[in-house]
């Protein structure tokens, strides 16, 4: 997965402000054309002449179809704004944005610096030769939903079995890991999230404190300082967690997160009692608060140990080292040797159809130098496309 630039003007961008302005305006001229309008049907009555009023003329059915658009646009913009409201991100001072040029696409992040409107190509490729054998763009940063497309797009069309599917932390969404192991696929992906090797939280009766001396060791949650979700010992018996300090966090009922893959079961376990625990100011961003200690565990969870457990071994480490080259190798090839820094093209489908042409490109390329290597060697045609694996 890569960012690529949209042809598209970064300094020009829609906010919800500037949109509510926008169709002010609209509302102003949308007025005054309507108001020619009862003129122009006014006369038409008086000199009858025979011409039909009821379509709209072609400037004011501009103008409403324009009307239109940023009503969407805006309700979008709206939408984002109280999304960064809920995420600590003031939207006066820093409001979603929409490119002016592209609806369509996004402004994201650059990886060059910077913010800039772009799509979200991604990309499957075997690894094997390297060939690209599925590929799509997308808008915004969601690419990990496409994960179980592809997958099942891949078996479908080329008749095959995938024995292993290899991506970067993105892809370890939850849905992912349930879904690949329905489907007997083995999903070699870094689990994003507070990593911590010898978890001291991991002990032979959870019941009891973590030792003293292991306390500064418990993993900690980046953003909020606290302990991680991953210093609470899961009880699948008795269906309760564990807090460093032994107590327990009961169920206390269930909720549904709206996630990219679309809406998740939460399950919420809740402390009996936070009173007096030693270990309050590593635990609770606020020690006084009436509320207790809370972790959410969703329906993915038991797939995410699973996971974790296998992204630790030492082989399956081994083998994920082959991802970088796979990986990284078609998006470097296209923008060095094909200058696809940014596409040409505006709209969602005109950069899909403009990524398809330029992943046969790379194809071609390749299986030309594949062939060229082949032959060099002296191999019949039969040979080289067998060694191709065609």
């Amino acid at each position: 997965m890569e960012c690529l630039l949209d042809d598209a003007n970064r300094y020009k961008t829609w906010t919800a402000a500037r949109v509510e302005k926008m169709l002010a305006e609209l509302d102003v001229q949308i007025t005054k054309a309507m108001s020619e309008l009862e003129l122009s049907d006014s006369t038409d009555e008086l000199f009858d002449d025979g011409q039909s009023a009821d379509r709209l003329p072609p400037e004011l059915a501009e103008l409403k179809d324009r009307q239109e658009k940023m009503n969407f646009v805006l309700d979008e913009l709206r939408e984002a704004d109280a999304r960064r409201k809920k995420n600590g991100i003031d939207p006066q001072k820093n409001p979603a944005q929409r490119p002016k040029t592209d609806l369509d696409s996004r402004v994201l992040l650059n990886k060059e610096g910077g913010y800039a409107p772009n799509y979200t190509p991604m990309c499957v490729n075997e690894m094997v030769n390297g060939f690209i054998i599925d590929g799509d763009v997308l808008v915004g940063k969601v690419e990990h939903p496409s994960l179980i497309t592809s997958v099942d797009t891949i078996n479908s069309q080329y008749d095959a079995d995938i024995a292993a599917m290899f991506g970067d932390t993105t892809y370890s969404a939850g849905e992912n890991l349930t879904a690949m192991e329905a489907r007997n696929v083995e999903l070699l992906s870094p689990l994003a999230g507070v990593t911590c090797e010898n978890n001291p939280a991991i002990r032979d009766d959870p019941t009891q404190p973590v030792a003293d001396e292991d306390i500064a060791k418990l993993p900690k949650n980046a953003s909020s300082k606290v302990f991680d979700r991953q210093a609470f010992v899961y009880d699948e018996e008795q269906d309760c967690y564990h807090c460093p300090e032994g107590r327990t966090l009961n169920r206390r009922g269930t909720e549904t997160q709206q996630r990219a893959g679309g809406p998740v079961l939460s399950i919420l376990y809740e402390c009996e009692d936070c009173s007096h625990c030693s270990m309050a100011s590593e635990c609770r961003q606020k020690v006084d608060s009436l509320r207790p200690r809370r972790v959410i565990r969703d329906v993915h969870e038991s797939a995410r140990e699973r996971h974790r457990e296998r992204m630790q071994d030492a082989t399956v480490k081994e083998r994920y080292k082959q991802r970088q080259h796979f990986g990284e190798t078609p998006f470097a090839a296209l923008k060095t040797c094909f200058d696809l820094r940014r596409f040409s093209l505006r709209g969602l489908k005109g950069v899909q159809t403009e990524f398809q042409w330029a992943c046969s490109a790379f194809n071609t390329k390749k299986l030309m130098t594949l062939l060229a290597a082949l032959r060099a060697g002296g191999r019949s045609l039969d040979e080289r496309f067998e060694s191709c694996g065609t």
